[in-house]
């Protein structure tokens, strides 16, 4: 039942951004070059896991997800950390600039 859910909603997504445009290039907004060159390796990393997964005691698993999850957490917070220092020192810097000069800062910090 959950794969069917699953497949119906990869369809629905397709369905609504299948002729939707880049914003920025005019191309279509799904790369379908990307995606033939990943779904290969999501398949061989589903296979891989799932046999893994049969092989490796529960222990095992439980801790290679729990690493997992505290290095996805630790990069996570380290990057929003950052980026919140560079747009906290961007708006005070944008506080001293004349709105002509404020215009080109932001510009060139969105690049």
């Amino acid at each position: 039942m959950s794969k069917s859910t699953i497949l119906g909603v990869a369809y629905g997504g397709y369905a609504v951004n299948y002729s939707r445009k880049h914003p920025l290039v005019d191309r279509p907004l799904i790369n379908y070059n990307i995606a033939l060159l990943l779904q290969p390796m999501i398949l061989l990393g589903t296979i891989l896991g799932v046999t893994l997964n049969t092989i490796l005691p529960d222990i095992f698993i439980s801790i290679l997800l729990v690493v997992l999850l505290v290095t996805v957490s630790y990069r996570s917070i380290s990057k929003g950390l950052r980026q919140y220092k560079e747009e906290t020192a961007a708006m005070e810097a944008a506080k001293t600039l004349d709105p002509p000069d404020l215009q080109e800062k932001l510009l060139i910090t969105r690049a």
